[in-house]
């Protein structure tokens, strides 16, 4: 296990009314409603950076999301944390494009787009 380290304290101190282990979205969620309530806090993350499973590392020019990145707007408290209009969120059609002996193919889930699958698109992903 790495060394956690202080992401964030108003002032060096041992003593906090509050801990949080992860800064992950939780985490950091609840870092800032103790900021705006100006309650004293140390957050600790185990590893190199904020964002728990939800994060984007860059590797060779490329960016590489990790972790669930599907905003459900079922949970209103998202919606209160979080920046949408900042975000640029857009709808997207459920399936893959899958990379297969020297091409591309669109693989789509016809059970929720039963208009997605033709006879051509059929032909490509076998």
């Amino acid at each position: 296990m790495k060394t956690l380290s202080c992401l964030y304290s108003p002032a060096p101190s041992l003593s906090h009314q509050v801990l949080i282990i992860g800064a992950g979205l939780s985490g950091l969620a609840c870092s800032l409603k103790l900021l705006k309530a100006e309650i004293p806090f140390l957050l600790l993350e185990a590893s190199d950076a904020p964002g728990g499973r939800v994060r984007t590392d860059e590797a060779d020019g490329f960016l590489l999301d990790r972790g669930f990145q599907v905003y459900l707007d079922a949970y209103p408290e998202a919606g209160k944390v979080l920046d949408l209009p900042a975000l640029d969120l857009r709808p997207f059609s459920p399936g893959a494009i899958v990379f297969r002996r020297g091409k591309m193919h669109r693989v789509m889930d016809v059970f929720r787009r039963p208009g997605s699958s033709s006879p051509a698109t059929q032909r490509q992903s076998h």
